[in-house]
């Protein structure tokens, strides 16, 4: 499946690239994950693009994906700048 390999792919460079390390609480190894900085769902363009990649631990990447959801859906508008760009 041609999806599931851009998806590997990514996911292995994004990782590669910041050493395996959690790139907002320096944590190194354990469970991580790979982040969109910009919201998947509304950048499909830079669904592939490792720029657009970041790895998190598994507590950091939940603290994110919290404001995200809370950008998403406008709640912490002042934010949206990030995005924006």
């Amino acid at each position: 499946n041609e999806r599931y390999k851009k998806v590997s792919f990514w996911r292995e460079a994004v990782f590669k690239r910041d050493n395996w390390t959690c790139v907002w609480c320096k944590k190194r190894g354990g469970i991580l994950h790979p982040d969109h900085i910009k919201l998947f769902a509304l950048y499909p363009k830079l669904r592939f693009d490792i720029s657009n990649g970041q790895t998190l631990c598994k507590e950091c990447h939940g603290w994110k994906t919290r404001l995200d959801n809370k950008i998403y859906r406008g709640k912490v508008p002042e934010l949206n700048i990030i995005y924006a760009s």
